[in-house]
């Protein structure tokens, strides 16, 4: 969604049939940076202090910098990130479990199930379109057992 900390919609994930994800922070509230709102952030999902790959060659760039030693065929090169940019494979990375335990899943039936099994707590206000959050928090394993499950939880009007 975005790293702005406002509510000034970012295309493409502003589009109708995204789903533009917001970043919780570790203490799994809305993140400092995240963009937010309601009329077009669809959830929210851990995006800080993630740990990530990067290429190899930064990882030998800091490391003489650094005075340190970095073998680029032995060593791995981690990283921690924060962003929306880390919050939105996780979203990727159920639908892609949704769709392992229900390949029959259509675009609008897993939007369907996320929107329908994300979290609505004291951070989200419990309310389903609350103005940060959307429809709450990612909920993984609602997700994937709502979508092993085969029947939608609700239909578009």
């Amino acid at each position: 969604a975005g790293n702005n900390n406002d509510t000034v919609a970012s295309y493409p994930a502003a589009y109708e049939k995204v789903i533009a994800v917001g970043a919780t922070d570790r203490y799994d509230d809305s993140a400092s940076f995240s963009t937010f709102s309601s009329s077009w952030v669809s959830l929210l999902a851990p995006g800080e202090n993630i740990i990530s790959t990067v290429p190899n060659e930064l990882c030998v760039l800091y490391a003489d910098l650094l005075g340190l030693s970095f073998d680029p065929d032995s060593d791995a090169c981690l990283v921690w990130y924060s962003g929306t940019s880390m919050a939105s494979p996780m979203v990727a990375g159920i639908l892609a479990l949704m769709l392992e335990v229900n390949p029959n899943l259509t675009p609008a039936s897993a939007m369907d199930i996320i929107k329908a099994t994300a979290i609505k707590d004291s951070f989200t206000t419990q309310q389903p379109d609350s103005t940060r959050w959307g429809w709450g928090k990612i909920n993984s394993y609602g997700a994937v057992q709502a979508a092993a499950a085969g029947a939608p939880i609700f239909h578009r009007g």
